[in-house]
């Protein structure tokens, strides 16, 4: 069994399922060099498929250069092809297909893009998760504005009865809630004229 070449045929996309389940069968039966030689019987049995299935499947993947097939002695001796890769790389890195040019036989690396995980979708590492002030954080922010707002305790009160949503969208900042909410009391507050008196 070669860590390797499981690994490699994991990452490798495969068009047929089946043809994909004799690739990793042929890896977990090959050497260092990549090298198998499991009887049709033996992968048909572990892989739950018929013969003629396997048959399909080890000329799929022979047509798409992933293995060659040669007779040896008393078996056919299966060879998976090795990609430019290496299987210790971190995992931000970019996985690779292995395809061999029939024409050339030279083998190359096809970049592959990789699919983001469930858990991550959606979350960046810039991102911070929302934390509720407290009236001393409020004070504080407050005491640097011009003019000051002194309204902590209400301000706190009003957006914790609201369950910290600014109209229908969850909080991002409140540090912009206050600013906006002092620019609010500055058009409310406006100062009366005259006129306003009957004077």
């Amino acid at each position: 069994m070669s860590i390797h070449y499981i690994s490699q045929a994991w990452k490798t996309p495969v068009s047929d399922f089946k043809a994909k389940l004799v690739l990793l069968k042929l890896a977990d039966n090959a050497n260092d060099e990549g090298v198998a030689w499991p009887h049709i019987e033996t992968i048909a049995a572990e892989t739950s498929l018929c013969r003629r299935s396997v048959f399909r499947a080890l000329t799929v993947l022979e047509d798409a250069g992933l293995i060659t097939r040669h007779r040896g002695r008393n078996e056919v001796v299966y060879t998976i092809q090795k990609c430019l890769t290496d299987t210790s790389r971190s995992a931000s890195q970019t996985p690779q297909k292995c395809l061999t040019d029939t024409s050339t036989g030279d083998s190359q690396a096809l970049a592959l893009t990789k699919e983001p995980s469930i858990e991550h979708i959606g979350t960046t590492n810039n991102q911070k998760r929302f934390q509720k002030p407290s009236v001393a954080d409020v004070l504080a922010y407050g005491s640097s504005l011009t003019p000051k707002f002194l309204k902590a305790q209400q301000f706190i009160d009003y957006y914790e009865s609201k369950g910290w949503v600014v109209g229908k969208a969850p909080m991002k900042c409140w540090k912009s809630a206050i600013r906006t909410w002092q620019a609010r009391d500055k058009q409310t507050t406006k100062p009366q004229t005259s006129d306003q008196f009957g004077i």
